[in-house]
């Protein structure tokens, strides 16, 4: 827990995110391979993988909900590639929001709600908390 914890401190110094989104892009990906504690022991195949779950666009899916479906089935494959993961959660927006299904939170659970993690929101793979976003957001999450 301590090493996570320095990791928590470390993540805010590399990529001075407090208060942004990391969407997660080529470089990012470097940068999270060389220093996150979960990634640092994949092999080079499992980075590969796991790099190309990332990156590959979802341009090919026609509706919301196939959408939801891809970018879960993605998750449960990375899921199994890191280790210090919990599954896969979703929190979804309140359905009379405007776009809603667009702000649906798909996310690795890294077991508490303000330790940063892989997620897909608004059309992006990003590495960040997810209870930020729904503080941010009360009135769009329930």
């Amino acid at each position: 827990m301590k090493m996570r914890m320095e990791f928590i401190l470390m993540y805010h110094q590399i990529f001075n995110m407090r208060g942004n989104n990391m969407v997660l892009n080529k470089l990012n990906i470097k940068k999270l391979f060389e220093t996150d504690l979960w990634f640092r022991n994949l092999t080079d195949a499992q980075k590969k993988e796991l790099r190309k779950l990332l990156l590959t666009p979802l341009d090919f899916v026609n509706s919301d909900y196939d959408k939801s479906f891809v970018i879960t089935e993605r998750m449960e494959k990375m899921d199994k590639l890191i280790d210090g993961v919990y599954g896969v959660g979703c929190i979804q927006a309140k359905p009379e929001s405007l776009y809603y299904q667009n702000e649906d939170i798909h996310y690795l659970n890294a077991g508490d709600t303000y330790t940063p993690t892989i997620l897909y929101w608004k059309g992006k793979f990003r590495f960040l908390c997810w209870g930020d976003i729904v503080e941010r957001n009360e009135a769009l999450y329930e």
